[in-house]
């Protein structure tokens, strides 16, 4: 039986977040970022359900490299047959592995390499599946130049260093490359000029207009489709749209910028990190709570262990307060298995209280207490007293959002998503709601989530250490 760590991933919410970001790059085409695992959310899942249905773009079993209208319409133009706003244009992924990932998987449309080749024998493989390939140094120049011939021409994208100083054609070198790549035999259509933003989170740092500037300057003069905009680009610069568009981030549902703002665009979380109450302890007012006993009980208190810890990705930094949300009926007792759907499904109700005779299922608030564990960790009851063993608790999602655990724990929502450890299971959720009622779910999580921020979060009382009197700690981690 499962200890209840899972990761619920709601392929509508991704949908919807494409939705958002094609609505926002008004008319230019969108390049899907699914790198690094589809940023911990599985790398086949997310493209399947980004590549959308008929023509030559979508994902289809059986497809192979090559196959349909969407290969090799990259660089130079979009996928046939792909919806307005049903389906990535493009896919960009890391590594060779990922991007032949997709191709096995039947994803048909273009697939770039953010970083190019990592050696001159990924050339080879990369022709053969038909892979964009964007280049950014001056061996990756020299490989193409003396590949012997190819089972298919590349379509390239140059990439320039616009200021960020990580990957990228100084400006001066701009031309000179772009004659080189011009030249080569192995090449297909046109060259795609790239570029990418330090900054765009920070909607009042002027890097990325001097970025955007450096980068026009750059390649001007010079054919071929532009690329500049990641989410925050594109959601806060216009100007940074141009061609293409990338976002990344924004798809699974997490603001990418350091200061979000209330008229900003909606974003569904698409994971919910979430694990059961495996035991429920009534605590006297001064016993202390997990390792290095730093959280004291401030009263007498109902405390619940959660079956998730570090182990599963859960950040060891998050301190105690930071929120989780509590299914109060959402289990049937300890070892309970009842299911595996998210915490948004216990906000809004299927039916009137006592409907079927079934308990009304009801998210309350909770906050951790104490330091996390390898594989537990422990929550303040209080303001859920009617939790139960086996109930759901979720760590984030559409209530707590993944950016609010991220500030607690001193990290970005990118790095809670990646480090989803692979012992969590998966549980895909395909649910078919109206735009309203899915629009009432997350209207009512974020009023929640503002009503808690409005409430006072007790905290540990300090542990003196002459109360510990030099302890040693031991035991598992």
């Amino acid at each position: 039986m499962s200890r209840g760590a899972q990761a619920v991933i709601d392929l509508a919410a991704l949908r919807a977040n494409l939705r958002t970001a094609r609505k926002a790059a008004a008319g230019a085409r969108v390049m899907a970022v699914v790198k690094s695992d589809g940023y911990g959310h599985g790398l086949a899942r997310v493209a399947a359900a980004l590549a959308g249905g008929g023509g030559g773009g979508g994902a289809r079993a059986g497809a192979g490299p090559g196959a349909g209208a969407g290969v090799g319409a990259g660089v130079g133009g979009g996928g046939a047959g792909v919806a307005a706003d049903a389906a990535a244009d493009a896919f960009a992924v890391t590594t060779l592995e990922e991007a032949l990932t997709l191709r096995r998987c039947g994803i048909t449309q273009p697939v770039v390499l953010l970083q190019g080749p990592f050696a001159a024998a990924d050339l080879e493989p990369a022709a053969s599946a038909q892979l964009e390939l964007v280049i950014h140094a001056a061996w990756q120049v020299e490989a193409l130049e003396q590949a012997s011939a190819l089972t298919a021409p590349l379509r390239l994208w140059l990439k320039v260093d616009s200021g960020m100083n990580r990957l990228g054609f100084p400006p001066a070198a701009v031309p000179e490359m772009w004659r080189r790549l011009q030249a080569l035999p192995q090449r297909s259509g046109e060259i795609g000029f790239m570029t990418h933003l330090a900054c765009a989170d920070d909607r009042r740092s002027g890097m990325t207009a001097q970025q955007l500037a450096t980068f026009d300057a750059a390649c001007a003069g010079l054919p071929g489709p532009r690329s500049a905009a990641n989410s925050a680009g594109l959601l806060g610069w216009p100007e940074s749209r141009l061609d293409w568009v990338r976002p990344g981030i924004m798809l699974y549902g997490a603001s990418p910028f350091i200061e979000p703002r209330a008229d900003d665009p909606l974003l569904e979380p698409v994971m919910t990190l979430q694990g059961r109450l495996v035991a429920i302890k009534q605590c006297a007012r001064g016993a202390v709570v997990g390792y290095g006993a730093t959280y004291r009980c401030p009263e007498a208190m109902p405390l619940g262990v959660v079956s998730v810890g570090y182990g599963d990705g859960y950040p060891r930094h998050a301190p105690s307060g930071t929120p989780v949300e509590v299914g109060v009926g959402s289990g049937s007792g300890a070892g309970s298995d009842s299911g595996s759907g998210a915490m948004s499904d216990l906000m809004v109700h299927s039916g009137p209280p006592g409907h079927s005779g079934q308990p009304v299922q009801r998210a309350q608030p909770a906050a951790l207490v104490g330091r996390i564990s390898m594989d537990m960790l422990a929550i303040d009851l209080r303001r859920a007293p009617a939790a139960r063993p086996g109930d759901r608790v979720v760590l984030w999602g559409a209530q707590p959002r993944p950016e609010t655990i991220a500030k607690a724990a001193g990290t970005i929502a990118y790095e809670l998503f990646c480090q989803v450890t692979p012992r969590v299971e998966r549980v895909e959720r395909e649910e078919q709601v109206g735009q309203e009622e899915r629009a009432a779910q997350v209207e009512l999580a974020e009023r929640v989530e503002r009503e808690q921020q409005g409430e006072r979060v007790e905290r540990a009382e300090p542990v003196k250490r002459e109360e510990r009197g030099g302890r040693r700690r031991g035991g598992a981690r």
